[in-house]
This record gives C-alpha cells, sequence and structure tokens, in this order.
C-alpha cells in the first residue's frame, strides 16, 4: 500500500484584500455582537460544561483547549487588521525619481 505525503498544516495567510475586508467590518455592529456577547458566553458554557463533566485531567486539557480555540477568533481578527500593508508604493508625487546609479562618479 502506497503512503500519502502529509499534507503540512499552517495558518492560513490572508490578502491584503481580505484584510481591509475584515477591517472595515471590524466596527460594525455584528462583530461587536460577536466578540464581545457571543464568543464570552460561548467560553462561559464550554468552562461550566467542564465543570460538570470533566472527568479526569485528559478532559480538562480538552475544555481548556476549547475555551482557548472559542477566545482566539476575534484576537486573530484584530491581528490581521494590524498586518495591513499600507505603505503607498506608487511615485507619483516624487517628481525628482531618476534611474541612474547614485554611486557612480
Amino acid at each position: 500500500m502506497a503512503k500519502k505525503p502529509l499534507k503540512k498544516i499552517g495558518q492560513v495567510k490572508l490578502t491584503d484584500e481580505q484584510k481591509e475586508l475584515i477591517a472595515a467590518n471590524i466596527d460594525t455592529p455584528f462583530f461587536k455582537l460577536l466578540s464581545q456577547i457571543i464568543v464570552p458566553s460561548r467560553v462561559t458554557q464550554i468552562s461550566l460544561t467542564c465543570v460538570s463533566a470533566a472527568q479526569d485531567n485528559n478532559d480538562l486539557w480538552y475544555y481548556k483547549g476549547r475555551v482557548a480555540e472559542a477566545d482566539w477568533l476575534p484576537k486573530y481578527l484584530q491581528q490581521q487588521i494590524a498586518n495591513i500593508d499600507t505603505t503607498d508604493y506608487s511615485n507619483e508625487e516624487d517628481d525628482d525619481i531618476d534611474a541612474e546609479d547614485d554611486t557612480v562618479d
């Protein structure tokens, strides 16, 4: 039986357009609802489930991971906004740019 090569697992790389889409919607009522009400209530629900259902250390670590995952999304979106490349690479305003090598005497 032939072995399948393992896929490399990594974090998704968002394009600048996708990051700008997140930034444009970060102050919307929906995002505020998600980050201020839904995610914290989900974290509370998972934590209470852990208290009532966990039977050993493995269960505690499992629920701790679920809480971390729920808490991760809003922070990840905020981080992506901070990583937007806002540099203006155009040189339309710079009239004095020339292509000569400055090191030649």
